[in-house]
């Protein structure tokens, strides 16, 4: 199942995405959700899902806004932002991110952000970017790009990420 979420104001998704494949081209993205309008809350698993665009293997987030994600991301892959992608903004982030990659270096094998994420935890384990580049666990290289970390940050987790792990810029 693959959701398109433009124009749609979504309330809640809840399901686990494994194995959906995202559309081709630069604007094409989300192996399992490409939201470009507003969701409330997205929960579930994202495992095994491909964008063979850009955004995104598990959810790309391009323009859209979403109140809360809670997920569990696994083997998801695209050139930017293997298990995630946001250029729009997340109020809250929760997961973990393991074995996911991004196809183009630069560009976040777990997580990739290019907008706003105001609270940020969960353990990035085993990410990677395939070029051998920085920022295989998380990337937020951006002028306007922000990551706020949540109370319980500090039990977040980098382990064994393929290159830097962390690229802020």
């Amino acid at each position: 199942m693959q959701i398109y979420g433009y124009p749609l104001n979504l309330y809640s998704v809840s399901a686990d995405f494994v194995r959906n494949t995202g559309t081709i081209g630069y604007g094409g993205g989300g192996g399992g959700i490409d939201n470009r309008s507003k969701i409330d809350r997205i929960s579930g698993n994202f495992i095994d899902n491909t964008c063979n665009g850009y955004h995104g293997g598990g959810i790309a987030n391009i323009s859209g806004e979403t109140n809360t994600i809670l997920g569990f991301f696994l083997g998801n892959n695209a050139a930017w932002g293997g298990g995630i992608n946001n250029q729009g903004t997340i109020n809250s982030l929760t997961g973990n991110f393991i074995g996911n990659y991004a196809t183009a270096g630069l560009n976040g094998g777990g997580l990739r952000n290019f907008g706003t994420i105001n609270s940020l935890s969960g353990n990035f384990i085993g990410n990677k970017t395939i070029n051998n580049d920085v920022a295989g666990g998380l990337m937020n290289c951006n002028d306007t790009a922000a990551i706020t970390l949540s109370a319980d940050s500090k039990d977040i987790i980098f382990y064994s990420n393929k290159d830097s792990g962390f690229c802020v810029g």
